[in-house]
């Protein structure tokens, strides 16, 4: 991998450090190799997202859909431990409240 390909890849993903490119016409190989700098640096779902907005997706097509599902559940999953958080403390919140008004009286 090559500080070009590095540039190359924040121009695709976006980056306040590189001009932003939308249209590019880079070989199927070199996309490939800019997806795997994309997964050594954990911005793949990045890079496939801006290729699918470029329409330069193909051939990609699969690994797009396996990230989506992925990052769905994850997201699932951080709802879940959310959720679990807010209430665990807010029933906390009550308990406590509750002691406090107990042992003033």
């Amino acid at each position: 991998m090559t500080d070009s390909m590095t540039i190359q890849l924040m121009q695709i993903i976006g980056s306040p450090f590189a001009k932003p490119v939308t249209s590019f016409n880079f070989s199927e190989q070199y996309l490939n190799q800019l997806f795997e700098l994309a997964f050594e640096n954990r911005v793949e779902l990045l890079f496939l997202n801006n290729l699918n907005k470029a329409g330069k997706i193909a051939g990609f097509e699969e690994r797009y859909e396996h990230l989506q599902q992925r990052a769905v559940k994850t997201l699932g999953v951080i709802a879940r431990l959310w959720t679990s958080f807010l209430l665990r403390n807010s029933l906390c919140g009550i308990q406590v409240n509750k002691t406090l008004s107990s042992n003033t009286q």
